[in-house]
This record gives structure tokens, sequence and C-alpha cells, in this order.
């Protein structure tokens, strides 16, 4: 016969203690969340409160600012426009719908241009494909004895150069950002196709410009080679060299021609002119001369007027003058005369120009008023310490000297 099994009876006792427990945690919650929604509602009226106060606060403050403005007005004196007065700023919910369309707009408007810039682009290089390959344009370059290269591609541009004989006479050339058509000769850089289809404008610039262009192929570098000549020139030479300056012999190219220079020792330009592109007369001060022995006698007047000076130097004498006619200005000799100085004559030693002040009494030397001819600093020497103070500097530093 099987033994019965005793019943467990543990759970019977725990089960009530987890149901006390649980329902004591709900109450305790419960409890402070009632708590919680008291506080919160509490700060809500008292926040509802301080703005209602400041609200009357402010109502206060500008009626008693209009009754200020009354009496300023009775008073003839102008009334005030207290911060309080003006009108509130717009929310910043406003402001930002304005922005917001603002870029909306601008959105739209770029990206319309740049849609557009984009098909003038894509059309302007078709364009100039297509010239490398059109009969009648090459019929036409043929009959002004040129002929046209390959095409060469970058991604910045395309170019298309015309030969006479072997020689590079005129370049096409697209700038393929901005979509714009260029040709490139002795005579400079012209915008084309504006107002017509590219092969008609280049070729009515051709038909234009032909005949100068081949003339100066020819003059553009004999008139190089005169100017070189003439720096070689023993005169000019010796006006160059007079002066400390120097001459540039290989000319800089710009846009309006080809540009010389004469520098003087610091490498500074003191007098420029060039080679008209268009017309290959030199132009100096804006004069035209048509070639080197006409352009000769006036260059050489203009060198002999040069001073040759550096802009340092310029400055340094500038200072000296400057001090010199201090130093005889009569109220800075009347002022030493009152302290019993009297200003000797200048004297020179080692770059430096001295002029001494002594007492008017026993002639003995109290100071100096010092220049230095290679800086064009002023500096004031005190015998009694030995001291140097530079210009701008407190006459209480200084550096002591050894005499």
């Amino acid at each position: 016969m099987e033994e019965k099994k005793p019943k467990k009876t543990e759970n019977f006792f725990i089960r009530p203690i987890g149901y006390s427990l649980l329902a004591a945690v709900l109450v305790l919650a419960i409890v402070q969340i009632t708590r919680s929604a008291a506080i919160i509602q509490r700060v809500g009226s008292d926040n509802l409160r301080l703005v209602q106060e400041f609200r009357d606060v402010k109502e206060g403050v500008i009626q008693y600012g209009q009754d200020l403005n009354e009496i300023r007005e009775y008073l003839l004196l102008p009334v005030k426009e207290y911060a309080l007065f003006l009108p509130e700023e717009p929310a910043r919910e406003e402001a930002g719908r304005e922005t917001f369309g603002a870029e909306i707009t601008r959105f739209a408007s770029e990206t319309g241009t740049a849609y557009d810039l984009e098909k003038k682009q894509k059309k302007s290089y078709e364009d100039f494909v297509a010239l490398t390959k059109n009969a009648d344009f090459k019929s036409k370059l043929s009959g002004m004895g040129l002929a046209m290269g390959r095409m060469e591609n970058t991604t910045e541009t395309a170019a298309l150069k015309l030969f006479e004989k072997k020689e590079v006479f005129s370049q096409l050339s697209l700038k393929k950002e901005k979509a714009e058509f260029e040709i490139q000769s002795i005579l400079g850089t012209d915008p084309l196709g504006a107002s017509q289809p590219l092969a008609e404008a280049a070729i009515a610039y051709l038909e234009a410009n032909k005949d100068a262009l081949r003339a100066l192929k020819t003059r553009l570098p004999e008139q190089q080679k005169a100017m070189a000549a003439l720096w070689e020139d023993k005169e000019i030479g010796e006006a160059l060299s007079q002066k400390k300056c120097s001459a540039t012999v290989n000319p800089m190219e710009t846009e309006s021609g080809f540009e010389y220079a004469v520098k003087n020792r610091d490498g500074q330009a003191v007098l420029a002119f060039r080679i008209n592109r268009k017309t290959g007369d030199f132009i100096l001060a804006d004069q035209s001369y048509a070639d080197a022995a006409a352009l000769k006698p006036v260059l050489m007047e203009i060198l002999q007027k040069l001073s040759g000076e550096s802009e340092t130097e310029r400055k340094i004498e500038r200072k000296w003058q400057e001090l010199l006619a201090f130093l005889k200005n009569p109220d800075f000799l009347e002022s030493l005369q009152k302290s019993h100085l009297e200003l000797q004559p200048e004297k020179r030693e080692e770059g430096r120009v001295y002029f001494d002040l002594t007492n008017s009494d026993d002639k003995n030397r109290v100071g100096s008023v010092i220049f230095e001819t290679g800086t064009g600093t002023v500096i004031f020497f005190r015998a009694s310490d030995g001291v140097e103070v530079k210009e701008g500097e407190p006459l209480a530093a200084g550096s002591k000297k050894n005499f």
C-alpha cells in the first residue's frame, strides 16, 4: 500500500504576503503621483500669477511713462520713447516662416539659373565641335590662306588653332564654365558669337583683321628688336648708370601690348612704357612714337630727370628736410634760449649727423639731436647719463653709450 505524501502548505502563506506587498507598492505609487500632480498644478498656478503680475507692473510702468511724457510735453521738453512702448518683436515662428520662404525662392532661382547655364554649356560645346567639322568654314579659311588644326580639349577650355604656313595665326577658344567663345591673336583677345553663329562670327573677325594681323606679325618683333638695341645705346646706358637704374630688356606681354620698365636699385619701377599691341607703336607718357629713333630723345630726357632714388631713400630725405626745418623754427630756437641752450652746427661721423646742444653759460655739451642717415631715425642723447632715446620712446628709456 502506497504511503500518502504530505501536501505542501508553504504557498498558502507566501501568496497573501506577496499580494499585500504589491498592494502597498501600488498605494504608495498612487499617493506619489497624486502629490506630484498637485505640485505641478501649484507651480503652474504660480507661473500664471507671476505672468499676470508682470503684465500689471508693465502696464503701470507704461502709464507712468506716458504721464512723464505729458509733463515733458507741457514743459516743452522732447518726449521719450521708452523700450516698453515699442511693439513686441514677431514670434520666432513667424521669422522662421519668412526665412523658409526666402530659402524656397532662392532655391528655385538658383536651380533655374544652373539649369539654364548647363544647357548653354552643352549647346556651346556642341557648336564648337560642329565648327571643327564645318566644310564651309574650312573652305572660307582656305580662301584666306589659313588652315585649321586639331581641337584641343581640357576640363576648362576647348581650343582650335588656325595656321598660316605652319605658324599659328590665331586661336578660337571656348570657356566651358561660362559657355563663352573667344578668339586670340596678336591683337589680343576678343569675344565671339554673341549675336551671330560661331562660324560666321569667326570668319567676320578674320576677314576684318587678317591684313592687320599679318602686318603686326612682322612689325612687333622688329620693334622689340629695335628696343633691345636701344637699351645697348651708349647714351641711354650712361643715363641709366648715373641714376643707378636698370631696364627690363625682355618685355612683359600684357593684353594691351609689350611692357618695358626702368627700375631703381630697390627694384621698384620708376618708368614704364610699352609697344602697343594693335598698332606696333611705342607708347610713352600717353604719347605715340612710330619707331625707336623717335622714342630715344624723349626717353633720354625723362631718364635725366629721374631721381633714381628708392622709396626708402625718398622717405629718409623727407625726414631730413623736416628735421632741418624744425631746427630752424623760431619758436624752437626761442625755447632753447629760455632753457639756456644753444644749438651747434651739424657735424657728421659714421652714418650720423649730430646737432649738439650746449649750455649758453659754460658752453658744456648737455645733449645732442642725432639723425641716422641710413634709416632716417632721430635719436636724443643725454650727456648727463650717456643715454640715447629714439624718437617715439619715453625720454626715461634708452640705452647707455660709452663716449
